[in-house]
């Protein structure tokens, strides 16, 4: 193959330095251009339709316009940069403020519940102490105390057994003791009470019916696993006592407390009042009817549970002046049906004594 012709094309970087000892044909701006006419060689641009020193171009107002451009870009971005570093310190401060927040409303609400759950145990406990501190000053204003001491003590003579009772008010106390003295040829037997002692007679059926009578309702003597013996009767009617100073009537002290007691089981459920089932004349004459001469300071004579043994009282107060009758009675008026009755019990007393026999069956 034949060269028909040859040609060379030169392609200038305008940011290439063209070193020569000449100025550049046809410049153009911005051109860089190596004198080396010179010694030592100077680096010139071509500004504005002219060759000058790179040195001088700094000097120039362009180069001044874009310096300041410049630093006013840098200052720009320096304060934006700045606002940025600030916002996102802001934002780490916020979140952490924020989550630090969170942390103490957790722990503030358990606190609040651990307090609440405390409060809660704090009240049932401080309730429960007032129920004992009720309870205790129940008791304590109630002052009653009961005290119970067998003794025995054998000699060369003698065998002596003693049971001793005693009972406070807080006022007065009561003592009963019952003695026992066996000896080689006798057996001696004896009953003391300060205070106060069974004024009624056959109270636990003991002796029979001996001392109680019909009242209507029957009367007879029954046996019991809890108590041996027991007088048994219907209701409403029951029995009346016919073993006092006159007829079935006792005579009282005047202005002196009294406690008319028994231990009680029914087949009906006994609402109870303060003259049933435990019923009473306490008159001027033996064959008064009524309370008249005594008032009633206190009682318990609810049986709620059929069939179940329940200690049953009233205490009374007789009248300063007159005389007083008491005559006992197991009565209710208007219930029926069967009741057992057993330790039935008159004693000159302010408070519910355990039973003793009278003096004269011991």
């Amino acid at each position: 193959m034949s060269v028909i012709a040859r040609g060379q094309i030169t392609l200038v970087d305008l940011n290439d330095i063209i070193t020569q000892p000449t100025p550049p044909d046809k410049p153009k701006e911005n051109m860089l251009w190596m004198n080396t006419g010179v010694n030592p060689p100077v680096l010139m641009v071509y500004k504005g339709g002219q060759w000058i020193k790179q040195d001088d171009f700094t000097e120039t107002e362009e180069y001044k316009t874009i310096t300041t451009t410049l630093k006013k870009n840098t200052s720009e971005i320096q304060t934006l940069k700045n606002e940025i570093d600030l916002k996102v310190s802001q934002t780490d401060v916020t979140n952490t403020v924020n989550n630090a927040i969170k942390k103490t409303e957790t722990k503030f609400n358990e606190s609040i519940s651990d307090i609440n759950v405390s409060l809660e145990g704090i009240t049932n406990t401080v309730s429960r102490v007032e129920s004992n501190v009720s309870t205790i000053d129940g008791k304590v204003n109630s002052l009653n105390t009961k005290m119970s001491a067998v003794e025995q003590k054998v000699t060369p003579d003698a065998i002596v057994n003693t049971v001793k009772t005693s009972q406070t008010n807080g006022k007065n106390t009561f003592v009963q003791t019952s003695t026992w003295e066996q000896k080689n040829d006798e057996i001696v037997a004896t009953f003391k009470s300060s205070g106060g002692y069974n004024i009624l007679k056959n109270g636990k059926a003991t002796l029979d019916t001996s001392f109680w009578t019909n009242n209507g309702g029957g009367i007879s003597r029954s046996t019991d696993s809890i108590y041996k013996t027991c007088f048994k009767t219907s209701l409403p009617s029951g029995i009346k006592y016919n073993g006092g100073d006159n007829g079935g009537s006792i005579r009282l002290k005047n202005n002196t407390h009294y406690v008319y007691e028994a231990m009680i089981k029914s087949s009906t459920a006994i609402g109870g009042g303060s003259a049933a089932p435990l019923h009473f004349w306490c008159g001027a004459t033996a064959t008064t009817t009524g309370q008249s001469q005594c008032s009633i300071v206190d009682y318990q004579q609810a049986v709620s549970k059929t069939n179940t043994w329940t200690k049953c009282y009233v205490h009374i107060l007789t009248k300063a002046s007159g005389e007083v009758w008491f005559t006992p009675f197991i009565y209710t008026g208007s219930l029926t049906g069967d009741i057992w009755v057993t330790e039935i019990s008159l004693s000159e007393s302010s408070i519910s004594l355990p039973y003793t026999p009278h003096p004269n069956e011991v």
